[in-house]
């Protein structure tokens, strides 16, 4: 809160003026026996008055503020000083009065304590950051705080004075995205961008946590840049001791002392305005307001999900408030309490809120006895948000007055005030604000490519709603946006009024998010928008409008979605699917599982995921001729024999497999296609009537049991009925025939079927199999990444049920064949590159297949440089992390031993299934793993990560925790996931 009265540094005042705050400040001094005697008293007192005269100048005062006094018949209005110079003890009683003044600090009481570094004598910009960063570390006292104020030279008549452009020493950068969303800090998001402006290079690898440089500015020099170094003020990371892995999950940590660094001092009629100053923080200052603040890093939605994953089952934005603020208030408690132990086991001086609080109240008290009136003190500031807990709470504001000396703010910004001396013009670098981002400029200055999809949200409401639904769908595309590679750029959730037109494209998607008002109108943030659609022509947006109503309100149910649909309809955007979706609180308040049931056939619709239909995509298979699509599949497929029956006592199978035809590469796939149980394929022919050496003559002579067994999915239903029209259907309810499994179609069907259809065309109407993905786990004979004649290996996780893992390899025997595909991962073939550098590697169960064929490949990279006369180990090594079932150990240790014996390996972390359910992916924590991770990450190093979906989830979230950023976007092609399922 600023009060508007609050006086402000930075502008000249009148003669008198600066002689009355004089006399006052030296009688203050007399009056707390800072002076020996009256004699000292008043000669300092004319000392101080002839050198304000002295320092007399003319200028031109136009303040309101200022009182004018009559002087010799005229108005003083034209005569101001630069003051006078205040001796050691002088500036040090000041700052310590303005500290005791101070209305909004809750630690004052500590103000005798505050120590002065005098450093009036630096007068340049690179020195004064050179200087302060020198006195900061003294002061920081590596930990044990001692509270200073670093006072550079006062303001002179005339001129602004030295100032710094940091709102605080030690602050963390806010790096601005595409997207709008920041990295970091967002309150500090301009003056990062500033900064940048002036010439900063941040990291190369950005973070959530890279400190800001200092930025000093001496009167009428330039504005300098000075790093600080996080060795000299080691971050405090926030640890639990009842939640040690959730807390470290969450990657929390913080500045280690509050500096604040724009606020400058009024003492005795000098200002004062660069005067920054570190003391030490109170515990809810972090754990309550800097890592909870929703404008700040929200930190608190995530601290629920890790320390009560199992008490809520949906997103805590979609519970009852009631709820949520239970939650939220449970989880406040915990991070404060997290802060305070954490800074109280780093030896870094912090206080708690109840001891804060006691402290200034005594503190208060005793003044009042002492003088008969409390301090000045404004309740907004003072009293800790934990409420009536706290003794202060009670209190209330003192009475409406500001004592000088006092700490106040200078009445310029000092960002601005250089841009305006600079007065920038083109070619400089410009701040980017969110309308350049959605115009295409990135904070590098580049533009983003056409065919990034960009998605618009926008919101309309009275209430809450409508929002809560905005930043659902935002985080549900970005995560999923994320977790797919797709490079889409999905824009912060905005009203839709601040909607600009004139910025869409055909490549963009809309989506709105429409409550109503009244009798179905558009509520106030979406009635300017629907004015400016008014006789407007716009490209075809692919668009969407979800109406968030109550069908109780009648005829007026969605009113304003449907008026909005039509708007942007009639203006030329194109819907997307239906492009309308009426949401009804009258059935669930909010609507969140339309909502949810919505956004996965949004998802479809726009990404092209359609769900398989009997083995074919939705798209472009449909123009192609029935038969020409099997034979194109049965063609792709070749027959592959087991070379051996697998052991079917372990976990994940090894399965080896031979093609005398086909060929592959290191880290390639097999597709494979799950052969159907002889028993159900004898009763398909039955049911069909047919031998099973019968051919099918459309597809190349294929036998009907060959067909059946080796490419249909006998579990599935057909695709296409069409083939019973010629059939008599009279007593036949046919309406489920669409999704009954093939055998129960064909036994449903009437006597002497058979006879009146083609047969053909109801096999080439039965559903494909769908093939199950594998990675390979060998590498060919003689480890080149080019293509081999094949002998390769697969690992499977056993599936009780699954129809190939289960089923098919239960009962399979060496010389069994089956049809299979070698697709290329291109993705995870880069990591062959021998420039690739180090490889960190997570896997889990069967995902070490990939893993285990690139060590091979590496092994025999290794032999090759053996035999040319080298140390046989290659230049980059690999640090492995394997999770496993523990009935597989043999199996994992088989496959990394051969890389062990050639040094591949300079870290190698094997967990096995356990009763604490301890994940490998949690190793990252560690100490001494964490280190040597986040180094080599930094340093280029590529991430491979393959694991089933949420396990690999957590070891991304994992990593972006250590690292203090998503690691998927900011690794970029170097972080390379591969994700499997489960039912095989």
């Amino acid at each position: 809160m600023i009060h508007t009265d609050e006086p402000r540094l930075g502008k000249d005042r009148a003669l008198h003026q600066i002689e009355a705050e004089a006399v006052d400040f030296i009688g203050q001094m007399r009056r707390d026996d800072i002076f020996q005697n009256e004699t000292e008293y008043q000669s300092r007192l004319k000392e101080a008055l002839k050198e304000i005269n002295q320092n007399a100048k003319i200028t031109r005062l136009t303040s309101k503020d200022t009182i004018l006094k009559p002087c010799n018949g005229k108005i003083s209005s034209d005569v101001t000083s630069h003051g006078w110079t205040h001796t050691h003890r002088e500036l040090e009683y000041g700052i310590r009065m303005a500290w005791k003044h101070s209305r909004k600090c809750i630690m004052r009481s500590q103000y005798k304590d505050l120590r002065l570094c005098d450093l009036r004598h630096v007068n340049k910009s690179a020195a004064m950051g050179t200087k302060l960063i020198e006195a900061l570390k003294e002061a920081f006292n590596g930990g044990d705080i001692l509270p200073t104020v670093f006072v550079f030279p006062p303001k002179q008549a005339g001129k602004s004075g030295p100032m710094l452009w940091n709102q605080q020493l030690l602050a963390f950068a806010g790096y601005t995205n595409d997207d709008g969303s920041i990295l970091g800090d967002p309150i500090n998001a301009e003056i990062t961008a500033s900064i940048i402006e002036l010439g900063w290079k941040p990291p190369e690898f950005r973070t959530k946590w890279d400190l800001l440089p200092l930025v000093t500015m001496a009167e009428g020099d330039e504005p300098a840049i000075t790093e600080i170094s996080k060795e000299d003020f080691p971050l405090v990371h926030v640890r639990h001791p009842q939640y040690e892995l959730p807390f470290e999950k969450l990657g929390l940590r913080w500045v280690p002392a509050p500096a604040l660094s724009r606020l400058g001092f009024d003492i005795g009629g000098v200002q004062y305005t660069a005067t920054p100053f570190i003391g030490w923080f109170m515990d809810a200052e972090i754990g309550v307001r800097d890592l909870a603040d929703q404008f700040r890093y929200d930190v608190l939605p995530k601290v629920v999900r890790a320390l009560y994953p199992g008490e809520i089952q949906r997103p805590i934005e979609q519970l009852p408030e009631y709820e949520r603020l239970a939650l939220l208030s449970r989880a406040q408690a915990e991070l404060n309490f997290a802060v305070y132990h954490s800074f109280l086991q780093n030896r870094v001086r912090m206080s708690d809120t109840l001891t804060a609080s006691s402290n200034y109240c005594q503190f208060d008290d005793e003044h009042f006895k002492q003088r008969g009136f409390r301090l000045p003190a404004d309740p907004y500031w003072l009293a800790p948000p934990q409420g009536s807990i706290v003794p202060i709470w009670h209190r209330g504001g003192a009475p409406h007055y500001q004592p000088k000396p006092m700490i106040c703010r200078h009445r310029e910004d000092p960002v601005k005030a250089w841009k305006r001396r600079q007065k920038v013009h083109k070619g400089k670098p410009q701040k980017f604000d969110d309308t350049d981002r959605e115009k295409g400029l990135t904070a590098n200055g580049s533009c983003f490519e056409k065919e990034r999809s960009r998605f618009m949200i926008h919101y309309c409401s009275t209430g809450t709603i409508a929002a809560k639904l905005a930043d659902a769908v935002h985080d549900i595309l970005q995560s999923h946006c994320s977790r797919m590679g797709y490079d889409s750029k999905i824009l912060r959730p905005r009203s839709l009024d601040d909607l600009v037109l004139s910025d869409l494209s055909p490549d963009d998607v809309l989506i709105v998010i429409a409550s109503s008002t009244g009798r179905g109108d558009i509520p106030p943030n979406g009635q300017q928008l629907q004015k400016r659609l008014e006789g407007t022509q716009l490209p075809a947006t692919r668009f969407v409008v979800f109406g968030n109503g109550d069908s109780s309100y009648g005829e007026s149910f969605n009113g304003a979605a449907h008026t909005l649909f039509n708007r942007l309809k009639d203006a030329g955007l194109y819907p997307l699917g239906d492009g309308y979706v009426e949401g009804d609180n009258a059935k669930e308040s909010p609507p969140w599982k339309l909502l949810d049931a919505w956004l996965k056939q949004f998802l479809q619709q726009v990404f092209h995921e359609d769900v398989k239909t009997n083995g074919f995509h939705h798209g472009g298979g449909y123009q192609t001729g029935r038969t020409e699509r099997w034979q194109q599949t049965m063609d792709s497929y070749a027959r592959f024999q087991l070379s051996a029956s697998p052991n079917n006592r372990q976990n994940v199978k090894k399965v080896r497999l031979r093609s005398n035809d086909e060929t592959y590469a290191p880290m390639d796939n097999l597709l494979v296609l799950a052969p159907n149980d002889n028993r159900i394929v004898r009763r398909a022919l039955q049911l069909l009537r047919s031998k099973s050496h019968r051919k099918v003559a459309r597809l190349g002579q294929i036998s009907i049991y060959d067909f059946l067994r080796e490419f249909v999915a006998l579990e599935g239903p057909f695709g296409d009925m069409s083939w019973i029209e010629s059939l008599d259907k009279q007593g036949l309810d046919t309406s489920s025939w669409n999704a009954l499994p093939v055998i129960d179609v064909l036994r449903s069907l009437p006597a002497g079927w058979q006879s009146r259809v083609d047969l053909e065309d109801v096999l080439l109407s039965m559903p494909m199999t769908t093939p199950r993905t594998f990675s390979i786990a060998s590498a060919p004979g003689d480890g080149n990444a080019s293509k081999q004649q094949c002998s390769l290996e697969l690992l499977v996780q056993t599936k009780r049920d699954g129809k190939f893992s289960g089923q098919y390899l239960n009962a399979a025997k060496s010389g069994d064949s089956l049809r299979c595909k070698i697709q290329s991962a291109n993705a995870m073939q880069r990591l062959l590159d021998k420039n690739v550098g180090h490889i960190i590697a997570f896997v889990t169960g069967s995902g070490f297949a990939p893993m285990q064929s690139l060590l091979q490949f590496r092994t025999h990279q290794s032999h090759v440089v053996g035999e040319e006369g080298a140390t046989g180990a290659l230049e980059n090594g690999i640090s492995l992390f394997v999770g496993f079932n523990a009935a597989d150990t043999q199996l994992i240790r088989d496959g990394v031993s051969d890389a062990i014996t050639m040094g591949l390996l300079d870290m190698l972390i094997l967990m096995p299934s356990n009763a604490r359910k301890a994940r490998v992916q949690d190793k990252v924590f560690q100490p001494g793993i964490r280190e040597h991770m986040e180094g080599k990450i930094r340093n280029g190093a590529h991430v491979f990560v393959c694991a089933n979906p949420a396990a690999a989830d957590d070891i991304a979230a994992n990593l972006s925790a250590v690292l203090g950023c998503d690691v998927r976007t900011t690794l970029g092609e170097k972080y390379v996931q591969a994700s499997f399922g489960t039912a095989h």
